[in-house]
């Protein structure tokens, strides 16, 4: 009987353990969209406050020692 009552118990704890893992993922998931939105207006009011968007360079720009 003891065997029956340790497995009951260790479905449950690995029930538990599982809840509470997806409970995680799901609140990271939710503040990682409100991150998200928040840089998105933050983005938006830098923008419409006149600030300028960085274009990507292409190429980087080559470095050479200076010779005297």
């Amino acid at each position: 009987m003891k065997s029956n009552a340790h497995s009951r118990m260790a479905v449950v704890a690995a029930l538990i353990i599982i809840g509470c893992c997806l409970s995680s993922i799901s609140s990271c998931r939710r503040r990682r969209g409100q991150q998200q939105r928040q840089v998105e207006e933050a983005l938006q009011t830098w923008e419409d406050e006149g600030g300028a968007i960085m274009a990507k360079d292409e190429e980087e720009p080559e470095l050479r020692p200076h010779s005297a």
